[in-house]
Parts: C-alpha cells; structure tokens; sequence
C-alpha cells in the first residue's frame, strides 16, 4: 500500500467518522497532520498487539493474527558479545560484573533501531536457555549479594532505562556467554512528502486498522479543543 493510498484512506474515514460524532464537513488538516495522527495510530496500534494492552487482552504471541500483523518487524540479533573480550568495558555489547551474577545489555534500542523486547536466548559455554522477563520489584530476589546466593534454574530479565539487565547462576551457567535477542523494530513512518513509497513492513489490512484509529484521534482531538473553549467562553460570560 503506497503513502498517498493511505492518505486518501484518512480522509475517506475522516469525513465518515467526523459525520457521525456531529462535526459539519470533513475538518481539514494539512498533509504533516495527517501523517502525524497515522503515525501515532501506528505506534500505538504496535505497542498494542505486542504488550496485550487490548479488547483480548493478548499479546502478539498469544495471538496467530498478530504474529502475522507485525512478521516484518520482529528482528533478532544473534550471538551478541561475540568478541568483547578483546574491547574495554565501554564498547562491550555484553558487560558481566564478576562480583555479582548480572549480565549487562547497554543501547537496548540500538541507536533507534530495537523498540520493544520480545525474548531472549542466553547461550553460556555449550548451552542455551530462553530468558524469562521479570518485573523491576522481583529483580532483587534474583541479585546475588554478600546475603544473598540465589538458585536460578532458568535466566531471568528487567528490560528498562534503555537496558537489559540478566540475572543468572553462575555455578551452573559459566562463561562465555552470548545472547540472541530478539524484538520488535522502530517502524518505518509514513512521510507525506514521498507519496509513491510502499509501506509494506505490515499486511495491507493492518493500515486500514491503523487509518481507523488516526481519524478517531484526530477527531478526539478537534472535539477536546472545542470542549475546552466551550468552558472557556463560557466563563467569560458568567
């Protein structure tokens, strides 16, 4: 589907969608607008299908439709801190602290490139075990301290402040370690200016999904200013 298919689509359903909420005439927006609304619909509609945050409350693996949705996103970068041994601690990919059990993923986005986690893999001498994502309050159940030397039979994560953070045994999974990761890459957006491009990352019908939600916020969003000025005007004339 081709950036102006998609533009000609917003304006179908706008001047649907602003009839049916009792706005007279399709409002009018200018091509920038349109193409912010669409790709604030498409961010939202991705962070959607792969948290779960939902009508089904299902995430994208939870769900073959959204597994198709969002294929030509998912991305994984395999073998991650292969070669850091020979780099300083700053340009390591992987940073293990040797006096705890943590295994530190820095640049989780990659300079824009990784947007969501999705999984990871954690390959330690001539194994391989799947990460399970943990929440930051458990994290310190896991963190081996002076105190504490927790048992961990399988790897566990916190993914937040633009890093990964891995908690592992170190009595049972020994160096080297390596780590696939994969997640959901930062779409290409859609650029008004550039109307013959394809936008071919998601299925055609995906865009349709995703028109639907932009008019309904730029509607939402016309409706709120004119409910704040109703207040406004109606304050001056008390």
């Amino acid at each position: 589907m081709k950036t102006k298919d998609i533009l000609t689509a917003f304006n179908v359903e706008l001047d649907k969608n602003a009839a049916n909420i009792g706005i007279s005439g399709c409002p009018a927006f200018l091509q920038s607008e349109k193409a912010y609304w669409i790709n604030k619909a498409y961010n939202q509609l991705i962070l959607r299908k792969v948290t779960g945050n939902n009508t089904l409350q299902t995430g994208f693996e939870g769900s073959v439709k959204r597994i198709f949705d969002l294929e030509k996103l998912i991305k994984t970068d395999y073998n991650l801190g292969e070669g850091d041994d020979l780099l300083p601690d700053e340009n390591k990919t992987l940073l293990f602290n040797s006096n705890s059990n943590v295994i530190t993923i820095n640049d989780f986005s990659k300079n824009k490139e990784r947007m969501l986690f999705v999984s990871a893999v954690l390959h330690f001498g001539n194994h391989a075990t799947t990460v399970r994502l943990i929440n930051h309050k458990d994290a310190d159940r896991f963190l081996k301290t002076y105190n504490n030397n927790p048992w961990i039979e399988v790897p566990v994560a916190t993914v937040g402040q633009n890093k990964i953070q891995i908690f592992i045994d170190t009595e049972s999974m020994a160096a080297p370690y390596r780590v696939d990761l994969t997640y959901v890459k930062y779409p290409v957006l859609l650029d008004p200016t550039t109307p013959e491009t394809e936008m071919n990352e998601i299925p055609e019908y995906m865009w349709y999904e995703i028109v639907s939600t932009a008019t309904l916020l730029a509607l939402d969003n016309i409706e709120s200013q004119r409910t704040e000025l109703n207040a406004e005007l109606n304050k001056l004339s008390e």
